[in-house]
């Protein structure tokens, strides 16, 4: 009996009428390939080709510990609407932790069957929109304006004179795409004072989806911040932190050995090769000894390097033992 064929994920970044650039086309891309990965996930590797092997080893996503419990927390708050408003949720970790992967996962498993996104349709009012139901934007060091200002140009839209103007552009575009979880990244690098806290504030009340901030784990904020606002609660912060809910992730030595444990052998159990891992509680061992190491202070960047050792052992080892582990260089 023949074996159905499996088509590859396209990559090439699919642009929306609205002129969508980097930003939407690099999400639309991580969706695609999110989708391809669930297509061939019940496939055996007999069943697949060394290169779509090699891509899934690469690219396979290994949840968390704490995955189930953000994507409930995304879920209550979006169902309950805190205050009659969007929900709020804030991730904090340390540098990979895997915050922004997270926060891409859960809005994407809350958004599924349609997170990927589509081109508009034919409209007979000629003003047509991209579906966009996930979109992300990032502080970049300066004043909450700068926010919105990026948020507009993910769109591939340009942003207003002020960030006041900017702010209602980007919410604009955000309805007309019908999206529905906005993330915003690096909250701790955008400059603070009572006006920045003040104009995050009137972001999250205009723009019509749920969103999740991501920063740096309060050890690691400074009080100069939007972060470091809200995490030492200056007064104008309050009406922000009382309709946000957070979900802290730890670096490796913060994980029970039980928990570190389970991941790794879990994690080797997800990868397309022909032949299982042989030593599972081994290499776990190793990691869970070496863990303080910095390539190794996060559950993330272990997987990273485990992904790594499986696409290389497509088509030789087939395998991943202890000593592919050893001679393994973990960045």
């Amino acid at each position: 009996m023949s074996t159905p064929a499996i088509s590859l994920p396209d990559l090439t970044p699919r642009l929306a009428p609205i002129r969508p650039i980097n930003g939407f086309s690099e999400m639309q891309r991580l969706m695609h390939l999110r989708k391809w990965r669930q297509s061939v996930a019940t496939r055996t590797p007999d069943e697949m080709t060394d290169d779509a092997r090699r891509i899934y080893n690469a690219s396979v996503r290994i949840p968390l510990p704490i995955e189930q419990q953000a994507l409930t927390l995304l879920e209550h708050s979006a169902a309950t609407g805190l205050t009659g408003t969007n929900s709020l949720m804030w991730l904090q970790g340390p540098p990979g932790a895997g915050k922004t992967d997270l926060a891409r996962e859960i809005a994407a498993q809350y958004t599924d069957p349609i997170s990927v996104g589509a081109p508009a349709l034919p409209s007979s009012t000629n003003i047509n929109y991209a579906h966009i139901p996930i979109a992300e934007t990032a502080a970049q060091g300066d004043q909450l304006a700068g926010l919105a200002h990026a948020g507009c140009r993910w769109f591939g839209i340009d942003p207003g004179k002020t960030g006041s103007e900017s702010t209602d552009i980007l919410a604009q575009a955000m309805y007309n795409c019908r999206t529905q979880v906005l993330i915003i990244d690096d909250l701790h690098t955008a400059s603070q004072g009572h006006a920045g806290v003040n104009a995050l504030r009137v972001l999250l009340n205009k723009v019509p989806a749920h969103v999740i901030l991501v920063s740096l784990s309060p050890d690691y904020v400074e009080k100069p911040s939007i972060a470091g606002a809200l995490v030492h609660r200056i007064p104008s912060a309050q009406q922000i932190l009382a309709r946000t809910k957070k979900v802290k992730l730890g670096g490796s030595s913060h994980q029970s050995k039980a928990t570190m444990r389970s991941a790794i052998i879990d994690a080797l159990a997800r990868f397309k090769l022909c032949a299982p891992c042989p030593q599972p509680g081994a290499i776990a061992e190793w990691f869970i000894e070496n863990r303080h190491q910095d390539g190794l202070a996060t559950l993330p960047l272990v997987f990273k390097g485990l992904r790594g050792i499986a696409a290389r052992a497509v088509g030789s080892t087939e395998t991943i033992t202890l000593r592919d582990v050893l001679e393994t260089e973990f960045e």
